[in-house]
């Protein structure tokens, strides 16, 4: 199926700061489900073979939303990569909810298209993000997690760091693709104890009840596949898929160089379209 790619639209996301989306959609007129996509740590819209996997799901029938998280640390002018490391700093968990929230919101004031559902998939941290937003949000309808995480503080530094992190009001971490080092203000610490509840994805897990499937790569160094048995154990109607021989990004790079998706990932899109279509 033929589809139409409109790039970096303008939304405003949390703090009022703007932030871009992209919108991939079938040619043919017609009202279709709608696929909101959720990047991860130190992601974006543009990583890698995300686009063409996106592009794919268009073109089985699909409008596809892809957008920057507002204080990833990219720009209306670049979204890619992090070129404003001070909005990175400011980033939360709390930010980011509000943030896929108002995708929501855009998708359904927007004029460009007509939409039948709303589906979530989120990948990494998103994928935590996606399950929170499906449990406070009716209007979603089924859930797809690539390489989630199943607890945000859990991934925080050791006690020692953290009580560092407190005390200097700032933590760095290195880029090892780009050679930055990243500052995150403790602020995404206080959020997270203050948020408890909010932010507690077995919490969000437990009140989920739409259809969701948990896919995750057997070797994931970055996210172990004990997340995905946790978030597989709380969501009532879930359905847990483990991907062999891949890792946290099923065999993309980025950049992203050819015209051929890696096999771990086109097995990620299969079952993705799979689970879609039902």
């Amino acid at each position: 199926m033929e589809i139409i790619t409109t790039k970096n639209i303008v939304f405003e996301g949390a703090n009022k700061r703007m932030s871009l989306l992209d919108v991939y959609s079938p040619k043919n007129v017609g009202k279709h489900p709608v696929v909101i996509f959720l990047h991860g740590f130190k992601g974006f819209k543009d990583w890698g073979h995300f686009p063409m996997l996106l592009s794919k799901i268009a073109e089985n029938g699909f409008h596809v939303i892809s957008f920057n998280m507002s204080h990833n640390g990219g720009t209306t002018e670049n979204p890619i990569d992090f070129p404003d490391l001070d909005a990175f700093s400011n980033n939360t968990h709390s930010k980011e909810i509000f943030d896929t929230e108002s995708i929501l919101t855009w998708l359904e004031n927007q004029t460009m298209f007509q939409y039948s559902s709303i589906n979530i998939i989120g990948h990494s941290r998103g994928g935590g993000i996606a399950v929170l937003v499906t449990n406070r949000n009716i209007q979603v309808k089924k859930l797809i997690t690539w390489a989630s995480v199943d607890d945000f503080k859990s991934r925080l530094p050791n006690q020692k760091d953290l009580n560092n992190w407190r005390k200097e009001g700032v933590y760095f971490i290195k880029n090892g693709r780009t050679k930055q080092e990243m500052p995150m203000k403790y602020g995404f610490v206080e959020d997270l104890l203050e948020q408890n509840e909010k932010l507690l994805i077995s919490n969000g897990a437990k009140g989920v009840n739409v259809p969701s499937l948990i896919i995750h790569g057997e070797k994931d160094k970055a996210v172990s596949f004990e997340n995905a048995k946790n978030l597989n154990t709380w969501i009532k109607n879930s359905e847990l898929l483990r991907i062999p021989k891949t890792g946290h990004t099923f065999d993309g790079k980025h950049p992203f160089v050819g015209n051929n998706l890696p096999a771990a990932s086109l097995k990620l899109l299969e079952e993705t379209l799979r689970f879609l279509k039902l």
